[in-house]
C-alpha cells in the first residue's frame, strides 16, 4: 500500500489554511482507494477534528500522546522551575521584572499550547533561556 504521511498539519499559520488542506487531502486519499494510507500528526484542535469527523474513512485510528492532566502537571511543575532558574541566571537584567514571572496566566498558556509534550516545553525553555 501507498502510505501518505503529513507531520505539523497544525504548524499552518491559519486555521482556515488547517482545514482547507485537511479537505484536500482527505478527498484525495478516498479518490486513491483502499490501497492508499495517511498518516497524519498534529496536536489535537476541534476545527481538525471536526473535518475528520465529517469523511467517512473507514478504519481510522486517533492516538492521543500522552494529554493527561498528569502530563500537565509535570509539564507545568518543569516550566515553573525552569523560569524560576533563568530568571536567577540572568538576574541582573530581570531586576525590573516583577515576580512571578511569567504570569501564571502565561504559564498556563504554555501548558496548553504544549498539548501534553515535552518537547514544545523544553523548546520554549531554550529560546527564553
Amino acid at each position: 500500500p501507498m502510505v501518505i504521511v503529513i507531520d505539523g498539519l497544525d504548524e499552518c499559520r491559519q486555521p482556515e489554511e488547517q482545514t482547507q488542506l485537511l479537505e484536500e487531502i482527505l478527498a484525495s486519499i478516498l479518490q486513491l482507494g483502499p490501497s492508499a494510507k495517511l498518516l497524519i500528526s498534529c496536536r489535537p484542535q476541534p476545527h481538525l477534528e471536526h473535518i475528520f469527523n465529517q469523511f467517512n474513512l473507514g478504519d481510522s485510528y486517533r492516538i492521543n500522546l500522552g494529554q493527561s492532566a498528569e502530563n500537565n502537571d509535570d509539564i507545568r511543575t518543569f516550566l515553573r522551575i525552569s523560569f524560576d532558574q533563568i530568571y536567577e541566571k540572568h538576574s541582573d537584567k530581570m531586576s525590573t521584572v516583577a515576580q512571578p514571572w511569567p504570569s501564571h496566566d502565561d504559564i498556563e498558556e504554555l501548558v496548553d499550547r504544549a498539548s501534553g509534550q515535552f518537547i514544545f516545553a523544553a523548546t520554549a525553555i531554550s529560546f527564553m533561556d
